[in-house]
């Protein structure tokens, strides 16, 4: 069991901004002007942590893989990124009802955010199940912030 018990922001103004330099990625250039960039940083910041400055405790419950029913197939992707952005990569694995693996895949991104080394592999996952032709899949994977993008698009 993993315990998160708080997660707040330096105190030191220069360090706080290379925190959010380090850890978040924003969509305004580079060259854009710091109080622009910080403005963008802690856009990002408040959009992923759901408004919250501050999480107080959080709890990881341990979990395992569960096969999926009868004649379906699950996709199981994951990517990371070294720094936020930084060098990434993703991949996943298909297995069927029994457990039997039916395909994987893993690449390379290049220098990109975690949230989208997490939907390259979920497109190559998605890719993947087409071209070995399952009918019926379930798609797990652990990035809340690509799920709930995902969620929103099908749902709009």
């Amino acid at each position: 069991m993993i315990n998160f018990h708080s997660i707040s922001l330096p105190k030191n103004p220069n360090t706080t901004h290379k925190w959010l330099d380090f850890n978040c990625s924003s969509p305004l250039p580079h060259k854009s002007s710091k109080v622009a960039q910080t403005l963008g940083f802690a856009s990002e910041f408040f959009c992923l942590t759901g408004g919250a400055a501050i999480i107080k405790s959080f709890t990881m419950v341990p979990v395992k893989w569960h096969a999926p029913p009868l004649g379906w197939a699950k996709l199981n992707t994951d990517g990371s990124s070294l720094g936020n952005p930084g060098l990434a990569g993703g991949g996943g694995v298909i297995r069927d009802s029994s457990g039997s693996w039916l395909g994987g895949f893993s690449r390379y991104l290049g220098h990109t955010t975690s949230v989208q080394a997490e939907l390259r592999a979920l497109k190559d996952g998605l890719i993947l199940a087409i071209d070995l032709v399952i009918p019926y899949l379930i798609v797990e994977m652990d990035s809340l912030v690509a799920v709930n993008l995902v969620s929103s698009l099908i749902h709009s």
